[in-house]
Formats: C-alpha cells, sequence, structure tokens
C-alpha cells in the first residue's frame, strides 16, 4: 500500500507532472492554420506512470481521477491563483 501512495504522492507533487502544448494545425492549399493547443500530460519522470496512458490507467485504477485531473489543470493554469477557486477543492 505504501508503494502506491508513494507513486501518487509523486504524481501530486509540484514537479510530478510533466505538462507540453501541442499545434492542432489544418494543412490545406500549401498554408497551415492553427486551430488550438492540445495539453499534453505526462507523469513523474523516470516513473512507470511518465507515459500517459500508464498514468491515467492507473488513476482511474485507483480511483483518483478528479485530484488527478485538477492536479493537471493547475499545473497548466497561467494563474494559479484562480485554478483551486474555479475547479473546486476537495
Amino acid at each position: 500500500m505504501r508503494r502506491v501512495t508513494l507513486l501518487l504522492d509523486r504524481i501530486l507533487a509540484a514537479d510530478g507532472l510533466s505538462v507540453v502544448f501541442q499545434p492542432v494545425v489544418e494543412l490545406a492549399n500549401g498554408a497551415m492554420r492553427l486551430h488550438g493547443l492540445e495539453c499534453l500530460t505526462r507523469g513523474p519522470k523516470q516513473s512507470n506512470a511518465e507515459r500517459a496512458d500508464v498514468l491515467f490507467e492507473y488513476v482511474r485504477r485507483k480511483h483518483v481521477e478528479p485530484v488527478v485531473d485538477r492536479a493537471c489543470i493547475i499545473r497548466v493554469s497561467p494563474s494559479r491563483s484562480w485554478s483551486t477557486r474555479s475547479i473546486g477543492t476537495a
């Protein structure tokens, strides 16, 4: 049980989630049109949960999706002061 807690603690740590943004574009007639950005999240570096599919399957199995979803949103928020108020806290 402690090993599970340690991984969840690592995921929820301030540096536990890595986030990058990938452009969503349309290529037509030789032109590129930006439609938006997709946020890609990865788990703690050098852990089994570094891959997104493993990370989110793990949190689903542990029934902590809302907690980790909230951490992801807070991680990408430009102003973290509004983040916890907007999405609530548990």
